[in-house]
């Protein structure tokens, strides 16, 4: 469907008001579902009136909500952001900020609501379509926020642009594609590839784990006044994750603060692989050409199994559970796999962990006993009750972090990534020359080659 100016949507054409208020400063949102918002626990980011309007589509789970800044502070624009998995329609106050301050006012829609797939599941179900999150109702709500422009502020022209990174990059290309007279102007960043999912968070995990105490060395060289050689005193494998992760674009100054951000987005887009390739959990620590049967990989020592007994379900903004015993090691990206119970044979990730040395496991913030912070559907979560049998498993996070060096993308003569050096211009150990990342091979020559595995290409 192409939308123009003129244009009516079948679906999102009888637009409603439900709230309708002037404001003295934004109202508080979160980025993602669930996620800490800008001003929670302390003031907003900003002051500033506006008169904040909210509704939806009749018939439709969809949603929008405007700020509009006084008539005095108008400049006849609006800035719309866009991103697949925001949390709903309120827009957050730092966006609400940008457009006041920017003499615009703010348009934000939930994407459709429950039209928008948010699960690796509804994705790939092939159920849902995709242009109502894509394009059109953005685009509904932008040209609605026209006709009630022209009722605050009199008849104008109203210019308009959409902004978007990562997955929202590619709703705003789509947007400037499948639309005219909507939009005056479209800001795309940090935009994904077709190997994005998940390689480009693989491998930035990958390096995080296996150099997880030497990043202040790396660092110390890197910054000035330091050696210059973030490789001095690194190991085989450590030189090799750095490599890698430098090759496949990581630039090293920038580590000082993507370490302290650990995984980044891995979380919402690990459940895409067991999906779309089904056996390579198994695969992994199973069969020859992986990591998981190489007794000189490290990974295999950080893998944990841990079973224990749920003794109490502790309540509050974000459930815990108080186990019978948790696992020493490190518990980044792990899971909690429920063994027995109403939740039998369901997995919930674990959330935010911090340890004491003791045994003791549980929120950075919010440390409740032997307890283990969980985010996850809340029916699962829900469900989980005292007695249940859990198992503490990491396997699934570890085999993630490779998982880009069992790719083929497709074959492109403009691939950025080099084939035939390190980043120090000495040549690499030939691999295949369709993986997605290049990296030394530091096997013994006994060892069985890397397998190969076709590349399941989907959107960020």
């Amino acid at each position: 469907m192409f939308v123009t100016a003129g244009s009516e949507d079948p679906r999102f054409n009888q637009p409603f008001i439900d709230a309708r208020e002037w404001r003295d400063e934004p109202a508080d949102a979160p980025v993602f579902p669930g996620s800490i918002t800008t001003q929670h626990g302390g003031a907003a980011p900003v002051k500033a009136r506006h008169l904040y309007v909210h509704g939806g589509f009749t018939g439709t789970d969809a949603k929008f909500s405007f700020c509009f800044p006084p008539e005095e502070e108008y400049q006849a624009r609006f800035f719309q952001a866009t991103h697949q998995l925001l949390a709903g329609e309120e827009a957050t106050p730092r966006n609400v900020a940008f457009a006041l301050a920017s003499g615009a006012y703010s348009v934000q829609t939930n994407m459709g609501g429950s039209d928008n797939p948010r699960t690796a599941e509804q994705s790939a179900s092939g159920q849902f379509d995709t242009t109502i999150r894509g394009y059109r109702v953005n685009a509904a709500a932008a040209k609605f926020s026209r006709v009630l422009a022209a009722e605050v502020y009199g008849p104008h022209r109203t210019y308009g642009y959409l902004y978007g990174g990562s997955g929202g990059a590619y709703q705003t290309v789509t947007s400037a594609e499948m639309t005219t007279g909507v939009w005056d102007g479209f800001v795309p960043y940090v935009m994904g590839s077709p190997q994005s999912i998940p390689g480009c968070f693989t491998v930035r995990v990958n390096a995080l784990r296996v150099l997880k105490d030497k990043w202040p060395s790396i660092i110390d060289a890197i910054e000035p006044g330091g050696s210059g050689d973030p490789y001095a005193g690194l190991n085989d494998e450590e030189r090799a994750a750095l490599e890698e992760a430098t090759r496949a674009g990581f630039p090293p100054r920038a580590w000082f603060n993507y370490v302290p951000q650990g995984g980044g987005p891995l979380v919402l887009v690990a459940s895409y692989v067991p999906l779309l390739d089904p056996t390579y959990l198994d695969d992994f620590w199973s069969k020859p050409g992986y990591l998981g049967t190489d007794p000189t990989s490290s990974v295999g020592a950080a893998r944990i199994q841990h079973e224990a007994t749920v003794v109490d379900v502790v309540p509050g903004r974000r459930q815990q559970l108080e186990l019978s015993s948790v696992p020493t090691g490190d518990l980044t990206g792990a899971d909690v796999i429920i063994t027995s119970g109403a939740a039998a044979g369901k997995t919930v990730m674990l959330g935010r962990v911090a340890s004491d040395g003791r045994g003791q496991v549980g929120l950075v913030f919010e440390s409740v006993g032997d307890t283990i912070d969980i985010t996850a559907a809340p029916t699962v979560v829900d469900s989980i009750e005292a007695g249940d049998e859990v198992r503490i498993d990491n396997s699934r996070f570890l085999a993630l972090q490779t998982y880009h060096r069992h790719q083929f993308p497709p074959a492109t003569p403009t691939s950025t990534i080099p084939t035939s050096t390190t980043i120090s211009g000495t040549p690499t150990a030939r691999r295949s020359t369709r993986s997605e990342v290049w990296t030394s091979a530091r096997q013994a020559p006994s060892a069985p080659p890397v397998r190969s595995r076709p590349v399941a290409s989907t959107g960020r």
